[in-house]
């Protein structure tokens, strides 16, 4: 028998087979999609995920929600919350709120090249100055299975760096917790995305921002509720019956914070996905951060870039029998509505591929 005295912090990871996204990396451009891609565990070279082998029908049909199962009645089993920041392409510095390791140079500077080091109790959270600047922030890990299309002691991943949907994830598993009385796990439940609209003031005048949050609900009536809360239930007493390993123990006793067990590819990934502003050289972080809401203009590839997109629409739409007068009419409209002088070249995206969707939804339901 190997007898190998492992480390006190050694634990059994739970295997991932895969991650859902409804963002993107764009040549070094973070976008967001107005549907939701299953990819891969791993991110590629380029800062991309491929699609998942065995979700090909799923990604083609652009939905915006998935039927699951949590695996845990504990909301935060189900969603793991930590503090982390990026810089230059890595994570920096990352903690639990009380402690935190940051990748610190002898001399005392934060540097992605440097080793992470175990700072004092107390420094991290809410009174950290990189957090109140925003540098830092909050990253969760929803972990699911997908009915069907998850191997017994295996889950699928959703990572995101979005206070709203950290707050609504957890606010309806929550809510879902106290009107089944306990039951979560093995429920079948459904994710999906939902849009919505801020106005915040810029420049002295209110801009309207369009983002795109993750939501869970059960989907059905009350009868179908009781009827699956019996399943779950049953469902649990067989499997402790069989003495089946628990992925709710395993999650439990894992590390929190996973990036730490990333290799360089799915670590730059998530960083240019969810830091983009945070790439930078380490010797900046002691800047100030841009604001949420700054818009830079947009450089040449941007506007070649937005061009392309247009012409993919008119096609699109055409094929759905739409006429070239209306389809013109259409395509003029993205101008004036969403295509404002103000906004970044990554909101005009986010809209546009909104606006997309809906109109493609509309003319093939016209059709059908």
């Amino acid at each position: 028998m190997n007898d190998t005295i492992l480390p006190a912090h050694f634990a059994p990871r739970v295997p991932i087979v895969g991650t859902l996204k409804i963002g993107d990396v764009v040549g070094s451009k973070a976008v967001k999609l107005g549907h939701m891609r299953l990819c891969t565990a791993s991110a590629t070279g380029d800062n991309r995920y491929d699609d998942h082998p065995d979700m090909k029908e799923f990604n083609s049909g652009k939905n915006t929600s998935i039927e699951i199962e949590l695996v845990s009645d504990d909301p935060r089993v189900n969603l793991d919350i930590v503090y982390n920041m990026g810089g230059n392409g890595f994570i920096v510095c990352r903690g639990n709120g009380t402690t935190a390791e940051r990748r610190l140079m002898s001399d005392g500077k934060i540097s992605s090249e440097a080793a992470f080091q175990k700072l004092p109790d107390g420094k991290c959270g809410e009174a950290c100055p990189y957090y109140q600047s925003g540098k830092c922030k909050l990253a969760s890990t929803l972990y699911f299975r997908i009915p069907g299309k998850t191997a017994i002691g295996s889950v699928w991943q959703f990572r995101t760096k979005a206070w709203n949907t950290a707050q609504d994830l957890l606010g309806a598993m929550q809510s879902l917790k106290d009107i089944t009385g306990g039951v979560l796990a093995r429920m079948p439940l459904t994710v999906f995305m939902t849009e919505q609209k801020r106005r915040p003031v810029q420049d002295s005048k209110r801009v309207t921002s369009h983002f795109w949050t993750l939501g869970l609900a059960f989907n059905g009536d009350e009868e179908q509720l009781i009827q699956a809360v019996s399943r779950a239930r049953r469902l649990a007493r067989d499997m402790r019956e069989l003495a089946m390993p628990s992925i709710e123990e395993r999650l439990k006793s894992q590390p929190s914070e996973l990036l730490e067990d990333l290799d360089e590819a799915e670590e730059r990934a998530f960083c240019a996905e969810f830091c983009p502003e945070e790439n930078q050289p380490a010797s900046k972080m002691g800047d100030e951060p841009p604001q949420q809401f700054d818009n830079p203009e947009w450089t040449d590839e941007d506007i070649a870039s937005a061009k392309a997109m247009l012409p993919e629409l008119g096609e699109r739409l055409m094929e759905l029998g739409v006429s070239e007068l209306d389809t013109k009419s259409i395509l003029a409209d993205p101008d004036s509505t969403i295509g404002l002088p103000y906004l970044s070249f990554n909101t005009w995206t986010n809209r546009f591929l909104g606006y997309r969707d809906r109109k493609i939804s509309k003319y093939s339901k016209a059709s059908q």
